[in-house]
């Protein structure tokens, strides 16, 4: 394989790349008033404004470094935990974390309301 060629390979991957990263954030559940309402228990003041904020953030600033989590994968007591251990190596200011908290916690008590209705 030539220079040129090789140099094609790696830009044709890069490409590939950037063109695939914002599906991370489409195929993520958006919050609505049921969810805002769910959230607002733990965050007094989430809007659905913040609450999509939070999505667009934990999509950003997370899909960069790894595959995202489905927000539904741990309990609202759980992602708190996990955020402190990576918003430094997210290099998340306290604003951010803050909002993907809320929207995290909104979607994981979507499902676990969910959960609790099958029953």
């Amino acid at each position: 394989m030539g220079v040129n060629e090789f140099h094609f390979s790696i830009l044709r991957a890069l490409l590939v790349l950037f063109a695939l990263l914002p599906l991370g954030c489409a195929s993520l559940p958006r919050a609505d008033a049921q969810d805002l309402a769910r959230t607002r228990t733990q965050f007094p003041t989430a809007t659905l404004a913040s609450l999509e904020a939070g999505r667009r953030a934990f999509a950003d600033s997370c899909a960069g470094c790894h595959a995202l989590p489905r927000p539904e994968a741990k309990s609202a007591d759980e992602w708190p935990k996990v955020l402190d251990e990576m918003a430094h190596e997210a290099k998340l200011n306290s604003g951010q974390r803050d909002l993907i908290a809320q929207f995290l916690t909104a979607i994981s008590r979507r499902s676990q309301a969910a959960q609790l209705e099958r029953r």
